[in-house]
């Protein structure tokens, strides 16, 4: 008689706490199940070795985090990135170009997607305060996130401040702007005693939020088109933001989330080139152009105007856009020979040289590849 022994592995997790303040303080729920406050790890006494399916978090001031959902429609994750940042940038008190975002999983039949904003320079300061302290979290999540979303909302006093998690709302904040953000919805603040630590434990074990390390602060040996993915992300951001008349132009760029933001973000957009939000056709296209290059916008101008020649061809849609020094490759999706002929051409009348390779056919629709440079 042959017995089969299975052995179940303790979980247990080790929370690494980052006040607004630049303190630290640090949590462990141990192989029995007992929360307790853990001494703060140093570089001379760092956290011993973790144990089989211990979960480490770095857990980051929710203050400093913005969370919301949108619902992104965009053909790949470096389009949603630079969406979602064009859409909560002006939420956050970031420099310009210092608007760091983590997306949630892609959403399917249009469901809103969990998106985090902070700043690039406060990522920097958390993860380099881990790495003085010999801490390599798992994950990076903002306070907030720990709580259990409750319905409508789980609201917990933590070092002064409210942590609040719902179904479809998260943030912290200072109590009496929290309580006035809530109003009636919610019942008194869980108390920052120690059933909070372990309330706070038992998240990180199930904590399945946006891991703030995407995008550049994506751990070494992740699996990551580095440089690919960072040229195309730092292009769509620029083109929103220098260029909003593309957002008009790429067909299915931006889907800003069903927000209170959105109408605000859509009128900006529009206003700032006084397009007609909606505009299409060559005019629109002509007109983008001519103001781009009086502007001495050379590439973003170049880059409109491939988005306007793919825009004008019905069922063609981006896939995919690189750049070089002096090339812009486009990946375009369309649905037969002739737009692909008739969007090169479109180009070409433009003052560009194109050179274009069919590729493979999937669905009834064809990829083409367009190598494009502009005429000396």
């Amino acid at each position: 008689m042959t017995m089969t022994m299975t052995t179940t592995l303790p979980l247990t997790a080790r929370l690494l706490l980052l006040a607004d303040d630049g303190s630290a303080s640090s949590l462990q729920l141990d192989e029995r199940g007992r929360a307790t406050a853990s001494p703060v790890p140093t570089p001379g006494s760092p956290w011993p070795p973790a144990l089989p399916g211990e979960r480490r978090l770095l857990v980051v001031p929710g203050q400093r985090v913005r969370a919301q959902w949108l619902a992104i429609a965009a053909h790949s994750e470096a389009q949603a990135r630079a969406v979602a940042i064009e859409a909560l940038s002006a939420d956050l008190a970031a420099a310009p170009g210092d608007t760091h975002v983590a997306l949630g999983p892609p959403s399917t039949g249009g469901t809103p997607r969990l998106v985090l904003a902070t700043s690039r320079q406060d990522m920097r300061q958390w993860l380099q305060q881990a790495s003085v302290l010999g801490v390599r979290p798992d994950r990076v999540l903002p306070d907030y996130l720990l709580l259990p979303p409750s319905v409508p909302c789980t609201v917990a006093s933590h070092r002064g401040t409210w942590l609040v998690h719902g179904g479809d709302i998260a943030f912290a904040a200072e109590p009496a702007i929290a309580a006035q953000v809530l109003g009636a919805v919610t019942d008194a603040p869980l108390p920052d005693a120690p059933p909070l630590e372990s309330i706070l434990l038992a998240g990180a074990l199930d904590a399945n939020g946006p891991d703030l390390r995407q995008g550049e602060f994506l751990p070494a040996g992740a699996t990551r088109r580095v440089q690919g993915s960072r040229r195309r992300i730092a292009l769509w951001t620029a083109l929103l933001l220098a260029s909003p008349l593309l957002a008009t132009l790429a067909e299915g760029l931006v889907h800003h989330a069903r927000t209170r933001a959105n109408d605000a973000i859509a009128t900006t957009i529009a206003t700032r080139l006084g397009v007609t939000p909606g505009a299409t056709g060559a005019a629109a296209a002509v007109a983008g152009e001519r103001a781009l290059l009086e502007s001495g916008e050379r590439f973003a101008a170049d880059a409109g105007a491939v988005f306007a020649a793919i825009q004008a061809q019905p069922g063609a849609m981006l896939e995919r856009f690189d750049y070089g020094t002096d090339v812009l490759e486009a990946v375009v999706r369309h649905p037969d020979a002739a737009s692909a002929d008739a969007i090169a051409a479109s180009l070409q009348q433009t003052g560009f040289q194109v050179q274009a390779a069919a590729g493979a056919r999937s669905g009834g629709q064809q990829f083409t590849t367009l190598r494009i440079t502009r005429t000396p």
